[in-house]
């Protein structure tokens, strides 16, 4: 009897209801159960994680790892956008598999690694795979920057703001700290002895954090506290999720943001 598992994924980029987990996962419980040869296994899932890179896909990796034990025959996916968006750890993983002889069905795509001309077509809808995440990345790197050029700021907001929509309101509460920081600063106070005042005097950081060198200095050195933003990174690699320093001279600065 063929030892069977599944593997669905949903994506960080946007979820419908064709795409969603639990569609997913009803479809391979429905499809397994016509089939009374098949042995199952376990389904494998991973949720809100990029398929670009294989990094963070936990589950994604322990199934590679129970497959290679010999715990798995048959791995069936639902397409190949759900199993990678990366050409080149969709190959090697494949062929990962194959070499400890499982194989993978792509149910949708019509694509079954055990058929002897399966390799072309896959590495052609993967590609495919990897082209769309490539073109969903610069869909959101554009609206990211569309805001940016309004002026409101990308990413986490610091200490005494909150985002209201894309508008951004003072906290006033946590307001009156920033300030006080600042005044005694300008008073003459280093950083540790402000953390001293700040945490002796009951004045404390968000959720009862005490007050240390790093946070003031996040603080200090923010420029949003003078109406400034800046964009500081950019997207080095894609497939790798990693990110570069832009060179301040390089920068695009928005005042009175």
């Amino acid at each position: 009897m063929l030892k069977l598992a599944a593997y669905c994924r949903v994506s960080v980029d946007f979820e419908n209801a064709l795409n969603s987990l639990e569609n997913q996962k009803r479809y391979f419980e429905d499809f397994i159960k016509e089939n009374e040869e098949w042995n199952f296994v376990a389904l494998y899932y991973d949720e809100g994680i990029s398929g670009t890179s294989l990094k963070k896909r936990e589950r994604f990796n322990e199934m590679v790892r129970d497959a290679c034990k010999g715990y798995i025959d048959l791995i069936l996916v639902k397409d190949i956008s759900r199993f990678a968006r990366n050409t080149v750890d969709a190959l090697e993983t494949v062929h990962l598999l194959k070499a400890n002889n499982v194989d993978i069905w792509f149910v949708n795509d019509g694509i079954d690694t055990r058929e002897i001309e399966w390799e072309l077509r896959f590495t052609i809808y993967a590609g495919f795979a990897q082209e769309e995440s490539r073109r969903i990345s610069e869909r959101v790197q554009f609206g990211c920057s569309r805001k940016f050029e309004k002026g409101v700021p990308l990413g986490n907001l610091p200490f005494g703001y909150k985002y209201n929509g894309d508008t951004i309101e003072i906290v006033e509460d946590e307001a009156k700290t920033v300030r006080l920081i600042f005044d005694l600063y300008v008073s003459g106070l280093g950083y540790r002895a402000i953390a001293v005042k700040l945490n002796n005097d009951k004045i404390l950081f968000k959720n009862g954090v005490l007050w240390n060198i790093t946070t003031l200095n996040r603080i200090l050195d923010n420029e949003m506290y003078i109406g400034e933003i800046s964009r500081k990174t950019e997207v080095k690699n894609l497939l790798e999720h990693t990110r570069k320093s832009i060179p301040y001279e390089k920068r695009i600065i928005i005042e009175n943001a």
